[in-house]
This record gives C-alpha cells, structure tokens and sequence, in this order.
C-alpha cells in the first residue's frame, strides 16, 4: 500500500497570429513590397518564410518582388516564433498587363507639309513628354523627327512605341540658262533636277523642251524627285 507522486510543468506558448500587407496592385515588370503585421502576445517572431505565388521565396521580414508576367499571385507567408510555434496566411496580388502602345506607321514628307500620327492602346497618351496629349497628332517637322507616345491605361500601366517622320529632300530644280534668239527661230530648254517635269506654258512632261515662241517671255518647270517633293525654275 505504498505510493508516491512526482509533478511536471507544462508551458503552453502563444501560436503567432500571421499578417501582411502589399502595395499590390503594380504593372508588369514592377516590384510589390510586402510589409509583416504579425503579432505574438508574448515572446517574439524570428523567422519568416515568404511563397511570392510566381517561383521567387524570401526570409526577410518586409521583403520586396519582381513580377516580370500578370496574373493573380497568392503570396503566402508562414511565420514562427521564437519557441517554434507557427501560423500561416495566404493573401493574392494582382499584377496587371502593360499596354500595347501604337504610335502608327512611320510617315514621308517633303518639307512644309503635314503628317499625322494616329495612336492607340490606351485612355491617356503623352507624345515626346508632354509636347502633345491627344491620341492623334499632326506634325510639320523641318528634319527627320522621331515622336515618341506613351500611352496609360485604366490600371495606370504605361508602354511606349515610336513612329518616324521622315522629311525628304526637294529637288534643286534648274530650268537652263537664259536664251536669246531671233523671230521664228527654235530653241530647247534644258531643265535638271528630278525625276519628272512639267513646262509651263505648253505642258510638255520631258526634261528637254522644243520651242518656238512667237515673242520673249517665261518658261517655268515644275520639277518633282523620287520622294514626290517639287521645285520650280525659270528660264527667259
């Protein structure tokens, strides 16, 4: 009828209650901080093991990541406390696309004349830094120019695209020197410069032009390139 008794001590330790906050939504090709608001009645969190949902893992405290695609990202983050006791919370982040920006076809000119851009993909746009804030622009560039349209969308995200105004060159346009000959005499006007004229007046379309004028007077040649861009001369 002998007996005896013995005692233990059990330590019950608080489970740490996991939390976090993101600065998520971000574009493609942006990183999200994520801040730990995880809390422990006693004792204290030493450990944090970060899933960001795309691959990437981190064991800091307020870490940060780069999401290169967009999607829907569950971000889980288990934390443990300094006698080994763990919760875990998973929270998504949404990575939105970029945009497609369009700034249009690249355009040819001949100085003094217009061309107009028409871009897209979008609700906001900005062409060369603030030069312009309409979708479609129209443009005299004196030099080849190139205009540059960043376009924003609903989410805030931004991509860029170029379009090219390429200013040709005029012809130097030369109608021959001045002649003298006498009443009823032919002669021929030698015009350069292009690739098409027209002789003013008369109408002839060749560069070498036969006359035989009644009386003294004009002639003009209205002399075109091979980008389309005119010139004129004349000869007496």
């Amino acid at each position: 009828g002998c007996s005896g008794s013995a005692s233990a001590t059990v330590d019950v330790h608080p489970i740490p209650d996991a939390l976090f906050v993101s600065s998520g939504p971000v574009c493609v090709n942006n990183s999200i901080s994520f801040t730990d608001n995880s809390n422990l009645p006693s004792g204290s969190i030493n450990q944090w093991n970060w899933d960001f949902g795309n691959g990437a893992t981190s064991n800091a405290q307020n870490p940060s990541n780069l999401y290169s695609s967009s999607g829907n990202f569950n971000v889980r983050l288990i934390v443990i406390s300094d006698f080994g006791c763990k919760d875990t919370v998973m929270n998504p982040v949404t990575v939105n696309a970029n945009p497609i920006a369009d700034a249009g076809l690249d355009q040819s000119i001949c100085p003094g004349f217009n061309a107009t851009l028409n871009g897209s993909g979008g609700v906001i746009y900005d062409w060369n830094s603030g030069a312009f804030v309409t979708s479609s622009i129209t443009v005299s560039p004196s030099v080849t120019t190139d205009y540059q349209l960043t376009v924003t969308d609903a989410n805030g995200c931004r991509s860029t695209d170029v379009a090219t105004v390429v200013v040709n060159p005029v012809p130097v346009a030369d109608a021959g020197v001045d002649q003298s000959i006498c009443n009823g005499e032919s002669t021929t006007l030698y015009a350069s410069g292009g690739t098409n004229y027209l002789w003013t007046p008369g109408g002839a379309v060749t560069a070498d032009y036969n006359i035989t004028p009644g009386s003294s007077g004009l002639y003009s040649v209205l002399v075109t390139n091979q980008f389309g861009c005119v010139a004129t001369d004349q000869v007496n």
